[in-house]
């Protein structure tokens, strides 16, 4: 397959066609079973911690004399303290699973729920007005094949585009409305300790930070960092736009990412640029998972000479990077589906900015 990325300002595909391997799959998927609750289970009952007074029992047993040793008298018995801890345990667990193993089978699903495409209305002060949150949030899920049927490993809230604050050439703020692109793609590779490029019209001010009377890069947003913007891990999204004469997939990247966020709230109330937001420690698991349990090249970190230069109240600031990332590559990349959801408005509202007289 071949890839490219989108050239600057060149807009994704405002709607997708759902994928074949999404529309009969809801009468073929069911829940995974709780692994860890039957392997505590296990364990529980080998150990003989069938209940908190058995536990408690085991753990305040008097420890045993060392070998050798004669046993103290009756009217002078050792006092009763932690047990000491045996060097190994064996203990027989339930088997996994047949569709559980290092090369698994996986596709991920991305639903985009409620979309709503109204445009937005601002207040007096020239700010965008709240609105509650839509009640079907996004969602991701991950499956796994088993048979012929599949099995929904997790599913986690995440989030898709919406009207997002821009700054124009002319130096005017709008409200533009940022696509989740949707259709099939794959997951090429995973990049752990990203670093973000923001994206053309990204207002400057949201990218300084001002200390005294010097303007500077706001570096913990570029990252790599646990506050970054993509935060501790990112998994890439190249779209699938058509296939050759071979038959092989024709990729794109719109700069559309799975990563992880310190924003915490807005993974449940906001909006992103596009882009598909998961907690910090859930883009961890999921990206865990997916090294440990398909195939992958592990290609280090990857240089880059990033530089884009700011200028500010008559200041000039460069924002700088070095490194993309450690990249692992998936071989193969994993399947990945973004559903339409639940379109409400005229899709031509979106096509127009709205002006925004405040910086939000």
């Amino acid at each position: 397959p071949s890839s490219a990325q989108a050239p600057a300002g060149q807009e994704a595909p405002a709607q997708g066609q759902p994928a074949a391997a999404a529309a009969d799959a809801s009468a073929k998927i069911t829940a995974a079973p709780d692994l860890i609750a039957a392997a505590t289970q296990a364990a529980s009952q080998a150990l003989g911690w069938t209940s908190p007074e058995a536990a408690l029992a085991n753990a305040l047993a008097p420890p045993a004399p060392p070998a050798g040793t004669k046993k103290p008298p009756r009217n002078r018995a050792a006092k009763k303290g932690p047990a000491p801890l045996p060097t190994a345990v064996a203990l027989k667990l339930p088997p996994a699973p047949p569709y559980h193993g290092p090369k698994m089978q996986l596709r991920a699903e991305i639903d985009r729920g409620e979309v709503v495409l109204a445009r937005p209305k601002l207040d007096k002060d020239g700010h965008k007005k709240w609105k509650p949150p839509v009640a079907d949030r996004p969602t991701l899920t991950l499956y796994a094949r088993n048979g012929d049927k599949e099995v929904a490993l997790s599913r986690w809230p995440t989030t898709i585009g919406g009207w997002k604050a821009i700054e124009k050439s002319d130096g005017t703020m709008a409200l533009k409305y940022k696509e989740s692109v949707t259709g099939d793609a794959l997951w090429p590779e995973i990049l752990a300790t990203p670093t973000w490029h923001p994206a053309p019209g990204m207002p400057t001010r949201k990218l300084l930070i001002k200390r005294g009377d010097t303007w500077e890069p706001k570096t913990e947003i570029i990252g790599p960092g646990y506050r970054a913007a993509y935060g501790l891990i990112a998994i890439v999204h190249h779209q699938i736009m058509e296939r050759n004469e071979r038959g092989e997939p024709q990729l794109m990247d719109f700069r559309i990412r799975t990563h992880g966020t310190p924003a915490y709230r807005s993974v449940k109330r906001g909006e992103s640029n596009g882009c598909h937001r998961l907690h910090n420690y859930l883009a961890l698991r999921l990206t865990a998972f997916l090294v440990k349990h398909r195939e992958n090249v592990r290609e280090g970190l990857v240089p880059e000479d990033y530089v884009r230069n700011l200028e500010y109240k008559g200041q000039k600031v460069a924002l700088e990077s070095e490194t993309k990332g450690y990249r692992f590559k998936l071989t193969p990349p994993v399947p990945v589906t973004v559903l339409d959801g639940d379109v409400k408005g005229d899709a031509k509202a979106v096509k127009r900015s709205v002006p925004l007289t405040a910086l939000p």
